[in-house]
Parts: structure tokens; C-alpha cells; sequence
């Protein structure tokens, strides 16, 4: 949901993979959980998250349409290329 939701933000307002606003989109995100984790102790881990998300991304998107054929399939396939393309990308993380 971070994943999703940070990269529509920076879309949205075209901001670059390190903005500020980035950085407080996650730290609003993680506030929640502060009574379990330490915020210092959580932003790593939700940059891991981040890092690592897009291939959990394209999983859902080839689980989600792997049983079909024709372009639904490539629907499907088209979708889990881009999020694994992401993956080259420094946008995937809010450092």
C-alpha cells in the first residue's frame, strides 16, 4: 500500500524520488505503528519494503491473470514487467 501510494503522490506532483514530502508521506504511514516500533527503527524496513515491493507487484499481477489467455494474459504480463522494471529504477525508494 506504501509502494502504491508513494508512487501516485510523486506522480501526482512530480516529485523526485527524494523529496521531503516523500519522506513525511512515510513517516505519516508508519505513525500507526510507533507504539510497536521506534520511527528509527521502522524507515528502514519501509524502505526495504519500498526497494523490494515492485516484485510482490508484479507477482500479484501474474498470479492475478496467469490462467488466462490471449490479451488478458499480456495485460497481465505488460503490468508485471513494468513494476519489475521499476526495481532499475532509484524511484522505488523515499530515503
Amino acid at each position: 500500500m506504501l509502494l502504491v501510494a508513494s508512487r501516485v503522490y510523486a506522480k501526482t506532483f512530480a516529485l523526485a524520488s527524494d523529496a521531503r514530502e516523500l519522506a513525511r508521506l512515510r513517516d505519516a504511514y508508519l505513525e500507526p505503528l510507533s507504539d510497536l516500533l521506534p520511527r528509527a527503527e521502522a524507515r528502514p524496513l519501509a524502505d526495504d519494503a519500498l526497494r523490494t515491493g515492485p516484485v510482490i507487484r508484479a507477482s500479484a499481477w501474474l498470479r492475478a491473470y496467469g490462467d488466462t489467455t490471449g490479451a488478458t494474459t499480456a495485460d497481465g504480463d505488460q503490468h508485471a514487467t513494468a513494476w519489475l522494471r521499476t526495481l532499475l529504477a532509484a524511484d522505488v525508494r523515499m530515503s
